[in-house]
């Protein structure tokens, strides 16, 4: 269990390293909502296609193709 902090503006949550190192996360995070859970994956593990934004968002998207394939 754990609990959320106040981050500015924000809500956070602290994530153990142990849990981080378990499931390899890295430094850039893509974070969604599916089903009434928060998920949290690796940017750059995603496939191009994948990633694709369903909405005009395509300069943050070129934005993601150029940091995780250059």
């Amino acid at each position: 269990m754990g609990s959320t902090l106040q981050i500015a503006n924000s809500r956070g949550i602290r994530i153990p390293n142990p849990l981080i190192e378990q499931v390899g996360l890295g430094d850039e995070v893509e974070r969604r909502v599916e089903d009434g859970q928060v998920i949290i994956e690796n940017l750059c593990d995603r496939a191009p296609t994948e990633q694709q934004p369903e909405n005009d968002s395509w300069p943050h998207f070129a934005s993601i193709v150029a940091f995780c394939y250059n």
